[in-house]
């Protein structure tokens, strides 16, 4: 929701992706192959998004660092956005 989102609003040309999801930044880096089916959609979609933007850096963040972006993605998801 968030690449959605960017790719739709960003008003800076280069864009910093941070997680808290160690296997998804690895992921979205093309550093683990995404075997888990039902996140193939998922992660091709991220990818689109990704694909429209320049993106400067994928970074994780420990979650206990993320707390308040984890609240925000958490109302979003539970709002159907």
């Amino acid at each position: 929701m968030g690449l959605k989102w960017l790719a739709r609003n960003a008003a800076e040309p280069r864009v910093y992706i941070k997680g808290d999801s160690q296997l998804v930044v690895k992921q979205l880096r093309g550093e683990y192959k995404v075997k888990n089916e039902g996140l193939k959609g998922y992660w091709r979609e991220c990818k689109e998004y990704m694909n429209e933007m320049e993106v400067g850096g994928i970074e994780h963040v420990k979650r206990e660092r993320n707390k308040r972006a984890d609240e925000l993605a958490n109302i979003a998801m539970d709002r159907g956005e």
